[in-house]
């Protein structure tokens, strides 16, 4: 298991992360697409041993507000070991809060097939190539057979190319959330929850 401590985008983390506990909500503009409202299920996460991830300190962070002793320190997914196609990430690793999932995290993975992701996390990575760079980064890129990921309306940022190359995913999320306008403005089939079970 790999624990470490995150450096990369530590700043949009924190931010994400002091939105999301401090209850912010993000008001979205009225969209046109209307699918059927649907409500969906949710099934047992997968252990903590399925995962590698990173440790972050939100006391070394410059803010004036901190949060609860125990969020003090949170997690950030950033591997997948596990077997399953049907991943359930788990809220919390070894007591801590799982606020993010980073940049390559389930990069390439071919065998997953639905990801349900919990009402903790607050971030999803992915970013397009500077300078040249050919290599495409997010965390959920080039995993051709993801059918679905259910997204909760915590999540106040998803990188822009977090869903490159995922040409059969339909993304599940409540309306005017952050993730029901990314998939708008994406072109990324998505169907919408009454409520996050």
């Amino acid at each position: 298991m790999k624990v470490g401590v995150f450096s990369s985008t530590l700043s949009v983390v924190c931010i994400v992360a002091l939105l999301a506990l401090c209850n912010v909500s993000c008001s979205l503009n009225t969209v046109t697409s209307q699918p059927t409202l649907t409500n969906t299920s949710r099934t047992e996460p997968n252990p903590a041993s399925d995962f590698t991830y990173s440790i972050i300190w939100f006391e070394q962070l410059p803010i004036i507000w901190h949060p609860p002793t125990e969020y003090m320190y949170m997690v950030i997914i950033t591997g997948y070991t596990g077997a399953d196609g049907d991943v359930v990430i788990p809220e919390q690793i070894d007591g801590r809060r799982v606020i993010g999932i980073d940049d390559t995290a389930f990069l390439g993975c071919e065998r997953l097939t639905t990801i349900y992701i919990p009402l903790s996390v607050t971030y999803i990575g992915g970013f397009t190539p500077r300078d040249g760079d050919a290599v495409i980064w997010g965390a959920f890129a080039g995993c051709l057979n993801l059918e679905s990921v259910t997204i909760p309306g915590s999540v106040v940022r998803i990188g822009a190319e977090a869903f490159y190359e995922c040409p059969n995913l339909t993304i599940i999320c409540p309306p005017d959330s952050y993730a029901h306008r990314y998939c708008v403005e994406n072109g990324i089939k998505f169907q919408l929850v009454e409520r996050y079970p």
